[in-house]
């Protein structure tokens, strides 16, 4: 038995004798290394080299999958687990960055749900903002470049269109989806004009922007103010409904003290057609007909007086 076991512990020691200089290199390859795993798009190991930061090693592993959280992370470090913010992830300033050291670990989280795109505050959110009317409140509603019309969810690699204008405007909310860990609700941003004609110094069309472009007063000051025949009082907002209808047509008076902000300066929207009219006022002669007058009379008086 004693011979036995001699005999099994010294075929161990070679073993591990023959093995130790791979397990070392395997050691030692491992700790040149960093290893990104969870939600990027290529997770595994990458070569460690001195200064490298996290945002690059997230790009070295192809960047974020749709479903990651990008507001938080854990890096391990030895022992140690490290919880990453966004500031963390995406610093504003590469100098401002967190080197990853030789053997690190960082996990990206999957993340709950995210809403990007033209809203107020984009960003992740958690599942008790569950529907996508309650997602999109959370995240402040939709700038006035919002796309409403072309609103969806990406899913993985489906994209599950949503009829946002509806849910926001009081009309039907019965496709209302749930949304589920790890969907990107995104509001694109409206390629399309709001137009000004009449009245105004530059007529034509512009496009709707953030703090420049939102609403009616914003679009008169673009378009070189009103004009000394304006009449403001009586300014026509038309705006579109839904194909083949009739436009609504909103009367807006600039001058009237009483009505309130949203009344007299409405937020504008995709489509929005105004027109500045012209006072009413008697019909006043052209420098040409005055001209032909004056030539009629100079002929009359040159006959009369040849006479």
């Amino acid at each position: 038995m004693g011979t036995r076991c001699h005999t099994v512990a010294l075929l161990l020691a070679l073993a591990f004798s023959a093995l130790a200089p791979s397990l070392a290199r395997a050691d030692d390859q491992r700790k040149d290394h960093v290893y990104l795993w969870g939600e990027v798009k290529n997770p595994g190991a990458y070569p460690w080299k001195k200064g490298l930061t996290i945002p690059e090693a997230i790009r070295r592993a192809g960047g974020f999958t749709e479903a990651a959280h990008r507001s938080r992370a854990t890096l391990i470090r030895g022992q140690r687990e490290i919880t990453l913010s966004a500031d963390d992830l995406t610093p504003a300033s590469e100098r401002d960055a967190i080197k990853v050291e030789r053997g690190d670990v960082l996990r990206i989280e999957r993340g709950a749900l995210r809403v990007e795109g033209e809203v107020r505050n984009p960003g992740d959110y958690g599942l008790e903002h569950g529907t996508v009317r309650q997602a999109l409140i959370a995240a402040g509603g939709p700038t006035p470049a919002a796309d409403l019309d072309a609103v969806h969810i990406a899913r993985g690699g489906k994209v599950i269109r949503v009829d946002a204008r509806a849910l926001l405007t009081g009309g039907s909310t019965a496709q209302n989806p749930t949304l589920e860990p790890g969907d990107v609700l995104r509001v694109p941003r409206s390629h399309s004009r709001v137009t000004i004609a009449g009245e105004v110094r530059r007529p034509g069309s512009y496009d709707l922007e953030p703090g420049k472009l939102e609403r009616l007063e914003d679009l008169i000051a673009i378009a070189g103010g009103p004009t000394a025949n304006a009449r403001v009082a009586r300014i026509e907002l038309r705006r579109a409904t839904r194909a083949g209808e009739r436009p609504q047509v909103e009367t807006i008076n600039l001058e009237d003290p009483k009505q309130d902000e949203l009344q007299r300066n409405p937020v504008l929207q995709s489509g929005d057609y105004v027109v500045v009219p012209a006072q009413r006022r008697g019909r006043s002669m052209g420098i040409n007909e005055v001209y032909q007058i004056g030539v009629l009379i100079l002929t009359l008086v040159s006959i009369l007086m040849g006479r």
